[in-house]
């Protein structure tokens, strides 16, 4: 039998202060709670976002994302969670790692900037390997990692119309199924643009 089941927790009973994680459950034995070698496929992510405080007009934000082995898949693939091949779940799949911040600023009413911090890790893709479905340690070695930084400025010009520009640095290395190759190694990325109705 496979069970898929979702919790949602967000708190803003602090003031300036959110406070929220939610777990995904997409499969769970009672017997495997209490193993020392086998793991239920579960993902989390606990997170806060800081409002107003110490300063006005700064937010800051952290995210952590875990997410175990086989997590999001499953055998039959009439219950793998995705669509058209597309993992639902987490753009990292199962056996992952993410942790993620920023430091928002809103100097004026239309004008964001952001800087921001990722460091994401992969460990072994158990499907490919044919590995039993229980038992596979989660993130036994890292696949692949990216850790990246970068400042991000957006300003709406008028109603509907946004401009943007951004610049990143990142440091990618792994299994090249994760990232496309130009962007494999030390990179710095400088992206800018104008979005309409968005």
């Amino acid at each position: 039998m496979n069970s898929q089941m979702f919790f949602d927790i967000s708190s803003r009973q602090i003031k300036n202060l959110h406070l929220y994680a939610t777990l995904f459950v997409d499969e769970l034995s009672i017997s495997r709670i209490f193993q020392k070698d086998e793991w239920n496929f579960v993902s989390w992510k606990a997170g806060f976002r800081l409002s107003n405080y110490p300063f006005r007009d700064i937010s800051l934000t952290t995210e952590f994302t875990y997410t175990y082995p086989l997590t999001y898949q499953h055998y039959v693939p009439t219950v793998t969670f995705e669509s058209n091949d597309y993992n639902l779940g987490h753009y990292l799949k199962d056996n992952s790692r993410e942790w993620y911040v920023s430091l928002d600023y809103h100097p004026v009413r239309t004008l964001d900037i952001k800087l921001w911090f990722i460091d994401a890790i992969r460990g072994p893709d158990y499907t490919e390997i044919g590995a039993p479905r229980v038992g596979n340690p989660p993130l036994d070695s890292i696949e692949w990692q990216n850790t990246s930084f970068g400042l991000r400025a957006s300003y709406q010009l008028i109603n509907d119309l946004y401009t943007w520009f951004s610049i990143s640095h990142s440091d990618i290395s792994g299994d090249s199924k994760w990232s496309p190759e130009y962007f494999y190694g030390k990179k710095n990325t400088l992206n800018f643009g104008v979005t309409v109705g968005f």
